[in-house]
């Protein structure tokens, strides 16, 4: 789709409480989505880059959670696949007037022309010109017959994801996280590994910091490999004897 309906009034309501970077954001996906037709790629590090911005993670994961559903064929906007299956519809209904509408016209033309009793019969070194299949064929190359439905959605299951979700203290994006997760192809081996970095940065003066609110949301902590962090003792574990 080259052309979509943009309703102001409606978008600012819903949009209001965006930032200029997420209100960017969001709209960089709709026109995607609507220029190809389909949702946004699963790979959220794919997202970033289709719609240049690969500087703003967190910003791109807000608008994804708010607005997005997370499923195997990627992330999609149910606002968005109503109004590209309308379009396929419109296009499809057009095609089928066109060409009931040039079968109409040669066969109102067919009816006029009478064949005489001198007309010299068609022998095996000449082909019928079957004019109403021409017409039909060059109407259907000229308008687009429209696709099936977009495909049906099933989320996205990893069966490690839960162990992680509930160790992690923020819990904000899960779906954006289960994607990140899934993403990392996370082992027993590595699971473990992610629980034990949770457990030490939980008590880091970052993450205690106003209540937790400089947690890393937890989908850009696994797309960053924050596990892998070092984590920096602070004074006050000095004072209780810890290190």
């Amino acid at each position: 789709m080259h052309y979509y309906q943009f309703n102001i009034g409606d978008y600012q309501s819903h949009t209001s409480h965006l930032s200029d970077i997420e209100d960017l954001v969001y709209r960089r996906m709709l026109d995607w989505c609507y220029l190809h037709e389909k949702p946004l790629p699963v790979d959220f590090d794919e997202i970033s880059r289709l719609i240049r911005m690969r500087s703003h993670s967190d910003s791109i994961e807000i608008v994804l959670q708010e607005f997005f559903v997370n499923g195997n064929e990627g992330w999609f906007s149910e606002r968005v696949n109503k109004e590209i299956n309308h379009f396929r519809d419109k296009v499809d209904k057009a095609s089928k007037a066109g060409k009931a509408s040039a079968e109409r016209r040669f066969n109102g033309r067919s009816t006029d022309v009478q064949p005489t009793n001198n007309q010299e019969p068609i022998n095996n070194n000449h082909k019928p010109n079957n004019t109403k299949e021409v017409l039909a064929d060059r109407y259907q190359d000229a308008i687009p017959v429209a696709t099936q439905s977009l495909p049906s959605i099933k989320p996205v299951v990893n069966e490690n994801f839960e162990e992680f979700w509930k160790a992690y203290p923020k819990k904000t994006g899960k779906d954006l996280a289960r994607t990140a997760f899934a993403k990392r192809k996370v082992n027993n081996e590595l699971l473990q590994s992610m629980l034990k970095a949770i457990a030490q940065q939980k008590n880091t003066d970052q993450w205690k910091k106003d209540n937790g609110q400089f947690i890393p949301m937890p989908a850009t902590w696994l797309n960053q490999g924050r596990w892998q962090d070092e984590v920096v003792s602070t004074s006050n574990d000095y004072m209780r004897g810890v290190i």
